[in-house]
């Protein structure tokens, strides 16, 4: 499963570098659904949701944003800054 942050009115997913694709082969795997919703939460991100692919697309599910972040302070590591990608 890949944990992907989606834009809700068009078909574009967020890569690594921060900018957007529509080729969902080159989306950022955020791992963890903390992760990417900090993230989209932290970088005040709209009209986003979090995307759990599937290698069967009949499985994949689309979640909501959490509003202020999951973990409290935004970025699930205690840095009150905008989480790293993972490399």
């Amino acid at each position: 499963m890949r944990v992907l942050v989606r834009h809700c009115s068009e078909p574009q997913y967020m890569m690594a570098d921060g900018s957007w694709t529509s080729l969902i082969d080159k989306a950022h795997d955020f791992q963890h659904v903390a992760v990417a919703n900090d993230h989209a939460v932290a970088c005040g991100l709209k009209d986003v949701e979090i995307l759990l692919k599937f290698e069967d697309e009949k499985y994949d599910t689309a979640l909501k944003l959490v509003g202020s972040g999951l973990s409290g302070d935004n970025d699930g590591f205690g840095t009150g800054q905008p989480p790293l990608f993972p490399t």
